[in-house]
């Protein structure tokens, strides 16, 4: 699945660095920017991919080391959205609580898969949605 990284295209990926000195209003600009980017999608598969972006800028902020970065990937009929932070610590999935423990859970609902690549410079953990409309049509 991730090896499709070095086949990608300029016109392909959208990139954001997300901020060091992130706070609470940073996953809301990563919201506003995302939608910017996908301003053709249905409302429905919109949501989805918002909310699944949330939980992983969520997660790189709360539990990553910066830089970090987000991508949009758009493969044919489907988009794949990364976040890269430089920790090592994988990702897991842990029990809900009043203090979390729900996004890798929300992310695994909304998309067709999730996964995670660790590298000896931090990880990028991604998630990939089906789209209905096609690539070529997007804006």
């Amino acid at each position: 699945m991730y090896t499709e990284q070095a086949a990608r295209t300029a016109d392909q990926v959208a990139s954001l660095p997300l901020r060091a000195d992130a706070d609470l209003a940073e996953p809301a600009r990563v919201r506003a920017w995302a939608r910017a980017k996908l301003p053709d999608l249905a409302e429905e598969e919109l949501a989805d991919t918002i909310l699944v972006l949330d939980e992983l800028v969520s997660n790189a902020l709360r539990h990553g080391k910066p830089p970090r970065r987000v991508r949009l990937v758009w493969l044919p009929g489907r988009l794949l959205v990364e976040v890269d932070d430089s920790a090592r610590t994988p990702a897991v999935p842990r029990p809900p609580t009043d203090h979390g423990g729900r996004g890798l859970a929300l992310i695994e609902a909304c998309s067709s898969a999730w996964g995670q690549e660790v590298r000896h410079d931090g990880k990028t953990v991604w998630a990939e949605l089906a789209k209905t409309q096609p690539v070529s049509e997007r804006a």
